[in-house]
């Protein structure tokens, strides 16, 4: 309803649209467990419409407590995110602090569960290859395990259960429909709000040899020739 996961896509991947891919989905769009039905992926595909999340905003009873974002601003690829949020919740009418700091001191601040008023955090923004997304065992931000999971502590026994499900699939379509199920309702809880995909651009001298293909820029067997 309100986020536009271009305006982030943009700020931390530029306008060429061969950097990137918005993707309502916790899994990567265009693998095996895409997630394409229920409310939570309409919401992401639907029309934006501010003023009716306004509204939302005010129907809940929100009362202009504080939402802290915490954001590294030494981390290019996620800096421009927080930005991002930041500008959209203070648009929404939310009482919006954006915390500039370190990725050490989100990595630090993110287990803490107190109010935010006692250093706890109400929003962080992260990112990792696609493998790590890959299916519902891995896959942390649809894991609905509580207080023993993911930071944002998203418990559902729901999701568990397809996890499972997925774990004790006879074959592959048993496994896909419990990995459809288990994205179809944690994007339905706003588990968490997917931005899309990034594809990072990479730069090699001529003379550097030896890069291996992955998810990652891996140091090892690089040479000079």
């Amino acid at each position: 309803m309100a986020v536009a996961q271009e305006d982030y896509l943009r700020s931390t991947a530029g306008d060429d649209p061969t950097g990137w891919r918005a993707c309502a989905s916790l899994f990567p769009c265009g693998g095996p467990y895409q997630t394409t039905t229920g409310d939570g992926v309409a919401r992401m595909t639907g029309r934006r419409d501010l003023d009716a999340a306004r509204a939302a905003i005010r129907a809940s009873g929100y009362a202009g407590e504080k939402i802290t974002i915490i954001n590294p601003a030494d981390f290019p690829l996620l800096a421009p995110l927080g930005r991002v949020s930041h500008d959209l919740f203070t648009r929404l009418g939310l009482n919006s602090d954006l915390v500039e700091t370190d990725w050490g001191s989100v990595i630090q601040r993110r287990v803490n569960r107190a109010p935010v008023e006692a250093g706890g955090w109400s929003v962080l923004h992260t990112f990792g290859p696609g493998g790590v997304f890959s299916n519902p065992a891995i896959n942390l931000t649809v894991r609905g395990q509580g207080a023993t999971g993911w930071p944002g502590w998203y418990g559902s026994a729901a999701v568990e259960e397809q996890v499972n499900a997925w774990l004790d699939a006879p074959d592959a379509t048993a496994q896909a429909a419990a990995a459809q199920n288990a994205g179809r309702i944690a994007m339905d809880d706003v588990s968490t709000v997917p931005l899309g995909m990034v594809v990072p651009r990479t730069a090699l001298r001529r003379s550097l040899t030896g890069l291996l293909p992955g998810a990652a820029p891996y140091p090892w067997g690089i040479r000079r020739v």
